[in-house]
């Protein structure tokens, strides 16, 4: 059982670091990415919305870059809008894409140590002479 334990940490390690870089694809395909989470971050019919609301500068030790600030709203059908959804955004996202790298690396290594288990211990071969 501890087996079983040890290959759930590693994967779900494993499934945080895809999570965290798949999550980083957001700002390139923000409407493919918007349509995956829309029913789980906004109620009933509205669809979710990205909007850039502008860009800004700014300096570090690494030089000067550009940014954007970011909106995310649910728009109902009339046309109202909910604003204040850019932490369920991300946090939906996240868990989308952490659940789905999760489930197949658990299955796949689990399955491993199963089927090796399964094929008994290996015998040593004997020393040449």
């Amino acid at each position: 059982m501890k087996q079983y334990l040890l290959i759930a940490v590693g994967a779900g390690f494993v499934a945080l670091i895809f999570a965290g870089v798949a999550s980083g694809s957001l700002n390139a395909a923000p409407e493919f990415n918007l349509r995956l989470v829309q029913g789980v971050v906004c109620p009933g019919e509205q669809t979710l919305e990205y909007r850039e609301l502008g860009q800004f500068t700014y300096t570090d030790a690494d030089g000067t870059h550009n940014a954007a600030h970011v909106s995310f709203s649910c728009v109902a059908a009339d046309g109202t809008r909910t604003e204040g959804h850019g932490t369920a955004t991300l946090g939906a996202l996240f868990g989308l894409y952490f659940v789905v790298s999760f489930g197949p690396l658990f299955g796949a290594a689990a399955l491993w140590w199963w089927w090796r288990g399964r094929r008994g211990p290996r015998r040593a071969a004997a020393p040449r002479r």
